[in-house]
C-alpha cells in the first residue's frame, strides 16, 4: 500500500462496524474497481483505491438513489460521490473478507488516495445504463445552451 495512508496498523483493527454485501459491480478490471455495496439499509459506493498482494483498499461512502442515478447518467463524478463527511477505508481480501475498516474524514486523505477531479464514468457505461429497460426515460444531462425549447402545452 502507498505510505500516504493515514491509518493505524491493520493488526490493531479488530472490531468491524459493517457487514458489506456486494450489490452491483459498475466497473471491473482484473476484479471490481467501482461497486455498490449494502450495509444495513444503506447503499455505499465503493472505489478500489489501492492494492497490495491479494488485498484491495476501498473507499466507501453512502450513496443515495438520486446520487447513484446522477453518477450513472454522467451528471456527477465518482469523486463527488465519495467525498462525504464520513468515508470508510476498507481492506478486503480476494475472498471478500475484511481485514481493516476505518472511518475517516475527507481531509485525512491525500489527493492520490481519491478518484480524480474529473472522474466521470466512461461514456460507453453511461450509454449502456441509459439504454437498459430498467431505467426508462433517463437521459444524460445535455450541455446548457442559450436557447430553450418552448414548453409543450397540454
Amino acid at each position: 500500500m502507498r505510505s500516504t495512508w493515514p491509518l493505524p496498523d491493520n493488526r490493531l483493527i479488530e472490531m468491524r462496524e459493517h457487514q458489506w454485501l456486494p450489490m452491483e459491480v459498475i466497473i471491473e478490471f482484473n476484479g471490481p474497481q467501482l461497486e455498490i455495496v449494502k450495509s444495513g439499509n444503506d447503499e455505499h459506493l465503493g472505489v478500489a483505491s489501492d492494492e497490495e498482494g491479494d488485498i484491495v483498499r476501498w473507499l466507501r461512502s453512502k450513496i443515495s438513489a438520486t446520487e447513484k442515478r446522477s453518477l450513472l447518467c454522467g451528471e456527477t463524478t465518482i469523486r463527488d460521490c465519495i467525498l462525504k463527511p464520513e468515508i470508510w477505508v476498507v481492506d478486503t481480501r480476494s475472498d471478500g473478507s475484511v481485514t481493516l475498516e476505518v472511518k475517516v474524514s475527507p481531509d485525512q486523505l491525500s489527493s492520490a488516495d481519491l478518484p480524480a477531479d474529473d472522474s466521470f464514468l466512461p461514456d460507453d457505461l453511461i450509454r449502456a445504463y441509459i439504454s437498459t429497460p430498467r431505467h426508462p426515460g433517463i437521459a444524460p444531462r445535455q450541455p446548457a445552451t442559450d436557447t430553450h425549447p418552448p414548453l409543450a402545452h397540454r
